[in-house]
């Protein structure tokens, strides 16, 4: 009885360190970040601290009350929603393999530029993908294509040029796909004829 109590409390305890170290992870992730953006000093972004003579506590909860980002019960971060924020910067210095469990990326109608990373691909849990009104440029990463997860994937309006990945034609789940308002060019991919679920699709203003 005193043994099962004991691995009880073990495995208790041990859950609280992962969810613990996890939070810790995110934070100075998203700390790093930040630190690359250009315009670091955003207010929007003020909540994105740790205090320096707190910090043990702050780590506690940090980044779940943080602008713009949401945890599940367990302290994952499974959202952000970073839209309209004033961002400008690229996501070269974001961490992507530090957010394994984010469902919804949400950096629409920011100052972000530069590639999409490949690294994006670590999203395994993606859903929701919003990257529209910004100033991406490149091709769009066939990366992309392995978030086999994804419902919705947002890219207008930006400067992304080169061929629509035939790796989207993977998506499944995917319902809502907008890439207009760039600088594609080539053909729509026959692959896309096998998202059943596609409900709208937006390509125009492209080469």
């Amino acid at each position: 009885m005193l043994l099962n109590l004991l691995f009880i409390l073990f495995i208790i305890f041990s859950s609280s360190l992962t969810a613990s170290a996890s939070k810790s992870e995110a934070a100075y992730a998203l700390l790093k970040w930040k630190a690359s953006l250009i315009n670091q000093n955003n207010p929007l972004l003020s909540s994105w601290s740790l205090h320096p003579t707190r910090i043990n506590q702050t780590t506690s909860i940090a980044p779940c009350t943080w602008y713009g980002v949401h945890c599940n019960d367990r302290g994952g971060v499974i959202k952000f929603n970073l839209s309209t924020s004033g961002l400008n910067g690229t996501l070269q210095n974001f961490t992507f393999s530090s957010f394994t469990s984010l469902a919804h990326l949400e950096l629409r109608q920011n100052d972000i530029f530069g590639p999409i990373p490949v690294e994006i691909r670590r999203l395994s849990n993606l859903m929701f993908l919003d990257l529209s009104c910004n100033r991406f440029s490149g091709k769009i990463p066939s990366e992309i294509g392995m978030l086999t997860n994804l419902e919705t994937l947002s890219l207008h309006s930006n400067t992304l040029k080169g061929n629509i990945p035939v790796s989207l034609g993977n998506l499944s789940k995917l319902g809502y796909l907008r890439v207009d308002d760039n600088k594609l060019s080539g053909s729509i991919p026959l692959e896309l004829e096998n998202l059943y679920n596609l409900v709208k699709v937006n390509i125009i203003r492209n080469k």
